[in-house]
């Protein structure tokens, strides 16, 4: 039963989990750093298509109790790979096959809208709904009113391949986005982007005056990323969105990943192993056809692959440092799970240990 949620937060007591779109000449890079006082466990889950799949509250999940409106039903039409601290359907991030992204980050004072005749839906599932069913931030934009969220304190930042950006904020009851002109920095932390951008304009470089206090690291992120994103030399590198990650951290970050939305490959690193690994999402196989329940034969032949993939993750190359390595998901398995995060000896003696 879920109960308790992680959030981001520095030893100072602020909110410090950072999300960016660096756009380039072509293309575009995401950011992100997710930020806990604690450690945070998590996988990486490929996500197959053509899976029905049904709505459900986290008023549900705690309660045992179904809400008054029905749920919602739909198929997922894309694969995504997505970060999960609380296992399958329940993701924190991630990107889908077309290159749409979605992630979150915590906005204390968020109240998300009420109301008893549309379907409830756990909002860590919508994450995952999204990437199920959308290419774009319009197409994202288009649903949001489809079903009423629960939960604790979110807001979104959302993604697409064309550079295409949106921050979704959930206040006074209702939902509000910013995009295109609305959001003129592509950049999400933990406060709603109306009272960034309002902030914002006060410092060198935006409008006003004030100095960018850039090596104290009790100095506001966004304004440090906006500054941040504002240097960077275009086009820029993978380790460039790295090194502006770094830069965000205030001491709690627990996993960094950069994604490529043109080429659809993720990039990430964790507080327990810092060098840096990356997969491919074109290189994956989404389809449903190989997540059927298996027979013993074919069972016994998919811990076969499972084996020989993980054996390319091993817990001795992955705690070691070294320069980044690549690794390709077996196309017998749709569905990998891929530990990130977790400390030492956790899981089993063929998981991947990061």
């Amino acid at each position: 039963m879920l109960s308790t949620s992680y959030a981001c937060f520095s030893p100072a007591g602020q909110m410090s989990c950072s999300t960016f779109l660096l756009r380039q000449p072509q293309g575009a890079l995401i950011g992100h750093n997710l930020d806990a006082p604690y450690h945070v466990p998590g996988v990486i889950v490929c996500n197959p298509r053509d899976i029905q799949k049904t709505s459900m509250s986290f008023f549900e999940l705690v309660s045992a109790q179904k809400p008054p409106a029905p749920p919602l039903w739909w198929t997922s039409t894309f694969g995504s790979v997505t970060f999960n601290p609380m296992g399958c359907e329940f993701p924190d991030g991630g990107i889908n096959e077309v290159g749409l992204y979605v992630q979150e980050m915590t906005l204390p004072g968020t109240r998300f809208p009420s109301d008893p005749q549309r379907p409830r839906m756990f909002m860590a599932q919508w994450i995952q709904y999204l990437l199920d069913t959308c290419q774009s931030v319009a197409d994202v934009l288009a649903i949001m009113d489809r079903v009423v969220l629960d939960g604790w304190e979110w807001h979104f930042f959302i993604a697409d391949q064309a550079g295409h950006a949106a921050a979704i904020d959930f206040f006074e009851g209702q939902a509000h986005s910013y995009t295109d002109a609305a959001m003129p920095i592509p950049i999400l932390c933990n406060a709603c982007y109306r009272d960034e951008i309002a902030k914002l304009t006060v410092y060198a470089g935006f409008g006003g005056q004030r100095p960018i206090q850039a090596h104290d690291i009790r100095f506001d992120r966004f304004v440090h990323a906006a500054d941040l994103l504002q240097r960077v030399s275009l086009p820029s590198a993978i380790t460039d969105a790295f090194a502006i990650l770094a830069q965000l951290e205030r001491g709690a970050t627990q996993w960094s990943h950069v994604i490529d939305l043109q080429t659809r490959s993720v990039h990430f690193r964790t507080a327990q192993a810092h060098h840096i690994k990356y997969l491919e999402i074109d290189k994956l196989t989404f389809s449903r056809l190989h997540t059927r329940r298996s027979s013993p034969n074919r069972r016994s032949r998919e811990i076969s692959s499972w084996r020989a993939f993980s054996g390319e993750w091993s817990p001795r190359d992955v705690m070691a440092g070294g320069s980044r390595r690549r690794y390709a998901a077996p196309r017998s398995v749709a569905l990998i799970i891929v530990p990130i995060g977790a400390p030492q000896g956790y899981g089993r003696s063929n998981s991947i240990i990061y």
